[in-house]
């Protein structure tokens, strides 16, 4: 709005996160569908596009991953994954998670079963910022 007296004016909407397109509240339904359906069939049902569902997972996760609280992890478990065609390098992953007995969770995902890798994943589990936040890649 422009008003005359005050200038331009910007007002908070709490419904909504910056200029998306869809609200947090459907933000939150098609990602809880997501979780069930495939995205494109979640995408189908709800009539609108597989773009929209892909946006509304994202924005949750890395919603959780911002406001995840990491210093009660007493125990960690490691493991690699093998994903897709073949024995390459590329077709691994590192995984890190809590293996408490009170809360089982991932923790981090990274590519590739290197050294490195798990280095990476340990230091940015570990990192927090001045006001306790866990700051993740």
């Amino acid at each position: 709005m422009n008003c005359p007296e005050h200038g331009i004016g910007v007002e908070h909407i709490p419904w909504s996160a910056g200029k998306r397109p869809v609200t947090i509240a459907m933000m939150g339904f098609l990602a809880r569908w997501a979780r069930r359906l495939s995205w494109r069939e979640t995408a189908r049902v709800f009539q609108v596009s597989w773009e929209a569902v892909y946006r509304s997972v994202d924005w949750y996760v890395q919603w959780g991953l911002a406001h995840r609280i990491l210093e009660a992890v007493e125990a960690i478990g490691v493991d690699e994954i093998h994903w897709g065609k073949g024995l390459r390098a590329d077709n691994f992953l590192t995984v890190i998670y809590q293996i408490d007995r009170h809360c089982r969770r991932l923790l981090w995902v990274g590519p590739r079963r290197t050294q490195a890798s798990l280095r990476r994943g340990l230091a940015a589990s570990d990192r927090r910022s001045s006001r306790g936040e866990v700051c993740l890649q």
